[in-house]
């Protein structure tokens, strides 16, 4: 059996281990298998619980599963999100599951192809606040963070984080602060950072980015040197200012963007190519853009890239200095 084959065959035996707890657990909830391999196939982890689990009454198992699985403190936010969920499932089909996670070959390939299909199974609203891996790319490559010239330990900022797509993409010399205010959504993104072992050198929280907008790194000093965000469409935001008008989430999050950024940072955002033509508030910013010569690109995508909405968007890129800052 080649590699292909058995990377079927895993993908496949994970899915019946699903389609078991099917009227226990909800199908947007299935993500709770990936905490399960993930944890249990790090190495700095091992499985030694999983070798002991058949011993445990019923009566025990969910809560030595809950205090296995946080054996890191970072992983207790996490897990306590999942555990919710994991609680649901009958001991005996748990048991089922953990002896799946056992023999069943897995690995980055299989949590990719499982992450996707457990979004596919959920219809068109499964990828809410799933963004295609071709756009978290195309902004990644706009922002030269991968280039050897440029900064050595850039410090990079990213609100309305979602899954965490951006974070996966980070070089491990940056410092990344990711906010997401969804708990699922958090929960299963900060698995992806995990999953390509970068969530000791990165930041991802739950926290409201408009509420708990981050001005300067909490960690590093300054400003940051990057900001990436995808924010949630059609969001109207209380403003910043003394009035008491609300504004566009587009509005709110290019000032307090350029505001964060250091000189010669740049912020690459995705977000609905309705903005470019609104008046009123968001009119007046696009002019300001231009006049202060902030502006650096707007790049225009294909519609129904996202899998919940046709809503055409745009890659917005700006780029800070001294005399357009404030």
């Amino acid at each position: 059996m080649n590699y292909s084959e058995r990377h079927k065959q895993a993908e496949e035996k994970i899915w019946e281990l699903l389609d078991m707890v099917r009227g226990d657990v909800p199908i947007n909830d299935y993500y709770f298998i990936l905490l399960l391999f993930t944890v249990y196939n790090d190495k700095s982890h091992g499985n030694a619980f999983l070798s002991e689990f058949i011993d445990i009454d019923d009566s025990d198992l969910h809560e030595e599963l809950y205090e296995n699985l946080i054996f890191d403190s970072d992983l207790e936010q996490v897990v306590d999100i999942f555990n919710e969920i994991i609680k649901k499932i009958p001991p005996y089909k748990l048991r089922f599951i953990l002896e799946g996670v056992i023999e069943i070959p897995f690995n980055e390939k299989v949590f990719d192809s499982i992450f996707l299909k457990i979004i596919n199974a959920q219809g068109k609203f499964g990828g809410n606040y799933f963004q295609p891996e071709e756009i978290s790319q195309l902004v990644m490559s706009i922002s030269g963070i991968n280039n050897p010239d440029f900064e050595n330990n850039p410090v990079v900022y990213n609100p309305f984080a979602g899954l965490g797509s951006y974070g996966t993409l980070m070089p491990k010399k940056s410092s990344y602060y990711g906010q997401e205010l969804n708990l699922l959504t958090f929960a299963i993104g900060w698995l992806r950072i995990w999953r390509y072992k970068k969530y000791k050198s990165h930041f991802f929280e739950i926290d409201n980015s408009i509420t708990n907008w981050l001005f300067e790194a909490t960690y590093d000093s300054g400003n940051f040197d990057l900001i990436v965000s995808t924010p949630p469409f059609n969001l109207k935001v209380n403003s910043n200012d003394e009035s008491s008008r609300r504004v566009s989430v587009e509005n709110f999050l290019i000032k307090n963007g350029l505001k964060s950024l250091n000189e010669g940072g740049k912020l690459i955002c995705v977000i609905p190519v309705g903005f470019l033509f609104k008046s009123g508030k968001d009119g007046e910013l696009r002019k300001s853009l231009i006049e202060t010569g902030v502006l650096e690109a707007v790049i225009q995508l294909p519609s129904n890239l996202f899998k919940n909405t046709g809503i055409p968007v745009c890659v917005l890129v700006l780029k800070q200095s001294y005399e357009s800052k404030g």
